[in-house]
C-alpha cells in the first residue's frame, strides 16, 4: 500500500511529528497548533536543518507559508537561525511583503521585524 502525504492535512494529527515535536526548535514547548498545516511545519523543520530545496518544493505549488508558529514566520525563524539562502530566497517569493510586515509575537522577541 503506498501512501501519500496531504499537505493540507493537520500536523497534529501525523504520529511521526507529533512523537518527534520535541525536536523541533520552532515549536513552543514540543506543542504542534492544531491548525497547523503538514506542509507548514515541513517548511519550518526544513528551515531547522538548512533545507532549501525542500523548502523549494514544499512551496512549489502554494507559495512558502505565512502563517506565525509560536510567534515566528518563517522569515523571523530563518533569521534567528542564520539561514541566509534561505533568506535570499523567501526575497523572491509573493509572500515576501507580508513576511517582512508581519512582527513577531514569540517571547523575547516581541515587535521584532
Amino acid at each position: 500500500d503506498e501512501k501519500y502525504l496531504d499537505l493540507e492535512g493537520l500536523a497534529a494529527k501525523d504520529e511521526n511529528l507529533a512523537q518527534n515535536a520535541s525536536t523541533l526548535s520552532f515549536l513552543n514547548s514540543a506543542h504542534i497548533p492544531s491548525n497547523m498545516t503538514l506542509r507548514c511545519c515541513l517548511s519550518f523543520a526544513a528551515v531547522q536543518y538548512d533545507d532549501l530545496q525542500s523548502l523549494e518544493w514544499l512551496s512549489e505549488p502554494l507559495g512558502a507559508p505565512d502563517d506565525l508558529v509560536g510567534g515566528w514566520n518563517l522569515l523571523h525563524y530563518s533569521a534567528f537561525m542564520g539561514r541566509i539562502e534561505i533568506i535570499g530566497w523567501l526575497s523572491t517569493q509573493p509572500v515576501w511583503n507580508s513576511l517582512v510586515s508581519q512582527a513577531s509575537t514569540r517571547k523575547t522577541f516581541v515587535g521584532a521585524y
